[in-house]
This record gives C-alpha cells, sequence and structure tokens, in this order.
C-alpha cells in the first residue's frame, strides 16, 4: 500500500542541511575503527603479589581488566592473547584466546579462566598479536601487561617492535608492567617509543588499574555522536532547546501533517498521569502482525514524533536510555491519533563537575550499574559531564572518571521523578610539560611519575601514574604530589598543591650534569669487574648502580654526590665526594689502589674440585675479607698485609701475604 506524507515543517533547504550534516557526522564515525590485543603475561612469577596488595598478581590484573573493558566497550574492537598460561616450561606457548571483536563478553569469559603456569615468549607474543589483528582498521593497537622479561630471551624486543611497526603503520604498543626492574623498564620504554607507543609502570598493587584504563584508553577511537534535533510538536515554541539526552542514534525526523487525514501524534512520559518528556526517545513504528524483524514503516528520534499514516493497527516501540516499552494503537480514519506512551520509569539528571562550584569535568567517563547488581557489570556508558538518562526505578551506582580523578556513589530513583545526580569529583587538574633542557642532554626517553602520600605505603608515597611522555593534563584529586620528570639519570622533582576546580600549569626545564668515571689507576684493574655506585648527598634521589667498563659516561641531576667504585668483589673499594654543574663535564678518577693474587696450594693440590680446600683470608684488624671453596681463586686485594688461612681434609696452612698497588702474582701455601 503506498503511503503519502506530507512537506515537512522546516523549509526544505534546512532540512536537506540537517540530513547533510547528520550524515555527515554518523558516517564519519563509522569510518574509524580500532582495533586493540591486549597481551597477557601467563608466566608463573604472576602467582606472587605486588606491594600493598593481597592478591596475586594475575587476579589484580583480571579485574582492573574487567573494569577498564566497560569504559571501552564500544570504542574499539577487543581481543586477548596469552603467553605462558597453558603449558610449563616452554617458550612456544602463546595462544590468541579471543580474536577481536566488538564483544567484550568472550574477553572476561577468557579471563576468568586464565591461569599462570609458564616462561615469557614475550616476543612471540608479540609476533603473534599483531598477525591477529585485522588488516585495514584506522587504529591498531597491542596492550602488553607482563612483570618481566626473565625467561625466553632471545630476539631483541625492542627490534622486534620497531619490524612490527613498519609492517603495520597504524599499530601502537602500550605496555602495562607490573613493578617492572630497571633493566626491563629500559627495554620496554623503547618497545613502546619504536611503535608510538606508552610504557606505564605500576609500582604496586593500587597502580595496576590506572595503568591498565590509560592504556585502553590510549586504544581507543572516540566516536562523535550526532547531536539530536527534536521534532516539532503541533503547538510547540519554535527554537526551543532540548533536554540533552542519553540516547542518541540516527536522524531526527519532524513533519506537520494533515489534520483532516488518518495519522499519529507520539508522545512518552514517565507516568500516565505525567507531562512529555524532553529527553529525545528512539521511535520504532510497524504494522500490527509483522513478525520479521519486525519490519518498520518508519524509525525516528525526538521527544515526540507527529507522522501521516494510512488508518490500520500498529505497534509503536519506544526505546530511551535504558527503558524500552511496546504498545499497541490504532489509526482511524478521523484524523490524527495521540499516542501517549508511559515508560513507568524516572531520569537521572547527571551533573559531573571538577569541583563544588566549578564547571563541567572536561574528560569525565560516567557509569551507571544496579545498586545491588554484580560487581564490574554496568548498565550504561557515556564520555559526557552531562546527561539526561531514563531508567526504571530502582538503586542505582553511578561513577564518574577523569583522569586519575574517581568518584562512586548510589542514589535511589522513584518512578515519575526527575531526580539530580551530582557526581563531584573533587578535583582539579594538573598540566606539566617539558620545555627544554640546559646542558648535554640525551639521556633516554622522557618519564613521568606521580606519587600521592600515603602513610600506608613503603616510603609515605603510592605511586599512582607512571608514563613515557613529555606532557600529562590530567584530572587529579585534591591533594599535594610529588611530580617526578626523569631522563636516563637525570630527573626534575617537585611537589605540587592540587586545589578544587584549579588547573596547575608547570613547565620544566630538564638540567644535565655531565660526569665522567674512570678507574685506571692499576694494571690488576682491566682483570675484574668494576662496579660504581652513585649516590645523592643533597636531596631524596635513589642510589644509582652500575656495572661496567673501566670508565663511565652519564648525566646526573645537578648537585652533590658520593661516588664510589668497588674492583671485583672484595675490599678494593675507593669513594670521593664532588659536586657536579649543569652544562658542565666533572671528571672522576677512582683508583682503588689494588693489586691482583691468585692462590694455589703447594704441590698435590692440582685436580682438587671446589669445596676440597676451604680459603680464609683476614686483613691487619683481624677481620676476614674473603672466604671461598675455589681451588686457585683469584682476587682483587687493596694494598696492604693480609693473613691467609688455607684448610685441607684435616690439615692447617697459614702464611703473611703483602699486597702493593698495582702487583699480580701468585701465593702459595702448604708444607
Amino acid at each position: 500500500m503506498a503511503m503519502a506524507f506530507e512537506k515537512p515543517a522546516f523549509p526544505l533547504g534546512v532540512a536537506a542541511a540537517l540530513a547533510l550534516a547528520i550524515g555527515f557526522s554518523a558516517s564519519n564515525a563509522a569510518a574509524q575503527r580500532a582495533s586493540t590485543m591486549i597481551v597477557l603475561d601467563g608466566s608463573n612469577s604472576m602467582n606472587a603479589r605486588l606491594p600493598n596488595d593481597k592478591a596475586f598478581k594475575f587476579v589484580t590484573v583480571r579485574e582492573a581488566l574487567r573494569r577498564a573493558l566497560a569504559n571501552t566497550r564500544g570504542a574499539t574492537e577487543l581481543g586477548l592473547t596469552t603467553f605462558g598460561a597453558r603449558r610449563p616450561s616452554d617458550c612456544t606457548d602463546v595462544d590468541v584466546a579471543v580474536p577481536p571483536s566488538a564483544d567484550t563478553a568472550g574477553v572476561v569469559g577468557a579471563l576468568e579462566r586464565f591461569q599462570p603456569r609458564g616462561f615469557s615468549p614475550v616476543v612471540l607474543a608479540l609476533r603473534t598479536a599483531a598477525k591477529a589483528l585485522p588488516a585495514g582498521v584506522d587504529k591498531a593497537s597491542i596492550v602488553l601487561v607482563l612483570d618481566d622479561l626473565a625467561s625466553c630471551r632471545g630476539e631483541d624486543p625492542c627490534k622486534v617492535a620497531g619490524q612490527l611497526k613498519q609492517q603495520n603503520p597504524a599499530l601502537a604498543i602500550h605496555v602495562v608492567g607490573l613493578a617492572l626492574k630497571p633493566v626491563d623498564q629500559q627495554v620496554l620504554a623503547c618497545v613502546a617509543k619504536q611503535t608510538g607507543g606508552q610504557l606505564f609502570n605500576a609500582a604496586d598493587g593500587p597502580g595496576v588499574g590506572p595503568a591498565i584504563e590509560q592504556a585502553l584508553k590510549l586504544a581507543s577511537i572516540e566516536r562523535p555522536v550526532p547531536a539530536p534535533v527534536a521534532a516539532v510538536a503541533p503547538g510547540a515554541r519554535a527554537g526551543a532547546v532540548p533536554q540533552p539526552g542519553a540516547v542518541r542514534r540516527g536522524p531526527a525526523v519532524a513533519a506537520l501533517i494533515d489534520e483532516s487525514r488518518p495519522g499519529l501524534h507520539l508522545s512518552a512520559r514517565l507516568t500516565d498521569d505525567g507531562p512529555p518528556i524532553g529527553v529525545p526517545v528512539r521511535w520504532r513504528v510497524w504494522r500490527e502482525g509483522d513478525v520479521a524483524g519486525p519490519a518498520s514503516l518508519l524509525e525516528a528520534d525526538g521527544p515526540v514524533l507527529s507522522r501521516q499514516l494510512p488508518d490500520g493497527r500498529y505497534v509503536v516501540e519506544a526505546h530511551v536510555g535504558l527503558v524500552t516499552v511496546r504498545r499497541p494503537f490504532e489509526i482511524g480514519s478521523q484524523g490524527p491519533t495521540p499516542v501517549r506512551v508511559t515508560l513507568n520509569a524516572a531520569i537521572a539528571s547527571i551533573a559531573v563537575p571538577l569541583a563544588n562550584g566549578s564547571g563541567p569535568a572536561r574528560d569525565a567517563v560516567v557509569t551507571v550499574g544496579l545498586a545491588r547488581g554484580r560487581d564490574g557489570e554496568p548498565l550504561w556508558i557515556a564520555r559526557t559531564a552531562a546527561a539526561d538518562l531514563v531508567v526504571p526505578a530502582g538503586d542505582y551506582r553511578f561513577s564518574a572518571v577523569d583522569g586519575l580523578a574517581r568518584v562512586e556513589r548510589t542514589v535511589t530513583l522513584a518512578v515519575g521523578a526527575t531526580t539530580p545526580v551530582e557526581i563531584v569529583l573533587g578535583a582539579g587538574r594538573l598540566v606539566i610539560e617539558e620545555v627544554g633542557a640546559s646542558g648535554a642532554s640525551g639521556g633516554g626517553p622522557p618519564q613521568l611519575l606521580i606519587e600521592a602520600d600515603d602513610p600506608d605505603s613503603t616510603g609515605g608515597r603510592r605511586e599512582i601514574f607512571r608514563a613515557v611522555t613529555a606532557r600529562l593534563d590530567t584530572a587529579l584529586p585534591v591533594g599535594t604530589y610529588l611530580v617526578t620528570l626523569r631522563r636516563g639519570s637525570v630527573e626534575h622533582r617537585e611537589r605540587v598543591p592540587v586545589r578544587p576546580g584549579e588547573t596547575v600549569s608547570r613547565s620544566v626545564t630538564m638540567a644535565f650534569a655531565r660526569v665522567r668515571l674512570a678507574s685506571r689507576g692499576s694494571t690488576a684493574q682491566t682483570d675484574f669487574p668494576i662496579s660504581y655506585r652513585i649516590e645523592r648527598l643533597d636531596g631524596a634521589a635513589p642510589i644509582i648502580q652500575r656495572w661496567s667498563e673501566p670508565e663511565v659516561v652519564l648525566d646526573l641531576t645537578p648537585g652533590r654526590y658520593r661516588f664510589e667504585a668497588r674492583l671485583g668483589a672484595q675490599n678494593a673499594v675507593v669513594a670521593r665526594e664532588a659536586d657536579v654543574r649543569a652544562g658542565f663535564e666533572t671528571k672522576i678518577d677512582l683508583d682503588s689502589g689494588a693489586g691482583s693474587v691468585r692462590l694455589k696450594l703447594k704441590g698435590g693440590g692440582t685436580g682438587l674440585g671446589l669445596g676440597a680446600v676451604y680459603w680464609q683470608i683476614f686483613d691487619d684488624r683481624g677481620s676476614a675479607v674473603w672466604r671461598t671453596g675455589q681451588a686457585e681463586p683469584v682476587l682483587a686485594l687493596v694494598a696492604g698485609r693480609y693473613r691467609v688461612r688455607a684448610e685441607v681434609r684435616d690439615k692447617l696452612f697459614e702464611r703473611t701475604l703483602d699486597v702493593r698497588a698495582g702487583d699480580s702474582g701468585i701465593v702459595e701455601i702448604g708444607e
């Protein structure tokens, strides 16, 4: 049956412009496609615990992923690759547990079955995950979650990351480390940098959730949502602006109809006797009895809807927020039929200010779930600081997240009521950026660390954010934070107060002081490894320790330091204190004045195995400086007089030994 429609209420040019604008926005959003593969460490070390955490590492990660997945729903396809979770002691144990999909249920289910038990084939896992990502997406990401690179070492992960980036220019690898060792952190920072990703290193259990949320946020695409255009109901005030809606899909449709011909006027209300709501509704209308689909005669968005339709029996479906209602109706031949759809619902008028009396939180993500529902199962998620959400009456849990600020509250919503739900984050914003450097530079990629005061944590501070970046703009709960920007061994540390609703900005110029450490005083020093230990004397910087060649060049933060060099593993130690200044090179020569000694038994000692002879060396004060069960040990000793003792079976031998700087010789002892 053919259907006649009257001309739209607005001019044709306006209608065309609206359709074009809405169509362009929708097509633009549809063109954007993101795909993310989570790569999860299933090595046996994931059965240990992080500092300040009672749960095993894999449990903490699993729960953090479950919470974070809710915030990425619809913004990216998600998949899961695991390594070390199926077989022990196997460097080929990599499994694409869930291919990338828009439905996160598969990932959540796989996480429930996940149990660490094996080794760490990280490079193979990266190659496998990259191959499993679909081709042709706008944004391809790998989120690698691991606690070390302990086993299955072979190919250089940084080099492999560069190869994967060449094969897929859309790929970025983001790394979430779990209390990484410095050497692993350096390698994984390179992996992220090679692909344009970021490294997040969670120092303890509470830091895991924010790190995973940040990584998945970087892997997502924000999809633009076309703003709805309200239908114009008969008698409505021209130019009226509708309230913000929670459901915003498809073009808005409005038309005036001939009052003398069959048609319908649709409106929705919370209760039977309540006024029409101003929140946009998703309308669908089809003929009663249609079962294929059902095949809709029309679909439209708007608070009200007026359309010309032939007489007959129909079904209307109204979907808004978390409520969907269907009801039959009949259009007669005597003009338009008013159809009032009762939702039996409530409206939560959500607002997320940064602080009391401040403006809206700029990057707020709001999640709504049942107050007594299963933990972590959201009903509605949106990136917004203001929305009117229609829901069935009941108790709900509302949470809002912006940057590192998060607040949750429970609200009871009654049928027919519009309830203000203000979720005050109690936060301010921190903007910190590296703007330049003084002195020598090149100390590695920038790392930004934020620590909050916490008397229950180790050292009185708790790490809440870490990333490889030179700039950060984020919301933070009100408080005072220690912010550290670091490049290699050079760092800028500053305590920053964050106040309600305010933005704190810091521009940092990194100062580099070059230091050249050398230990070249004697020929004995070429036979033993050298350990350099550097300690800041005028600040709270940590101790720096390096094993290296006789000469090391490094950049430090200007200040006063204690430099120590140890030759071998005995008492050949020398230390100096010195001031280092930005823009200058300071040379520190650390000569331990040691000699080299090989100990052996006279006659009959050849062929002795480990433990057959027990050596002890005492200095001139009687203190033991060396003990070993090696047959013929070689050691470095600082110049001086020593007493050497050898125990062989039931015999005891002793002799006095004089060591001079630079000497290298053999000392025999026995009968």
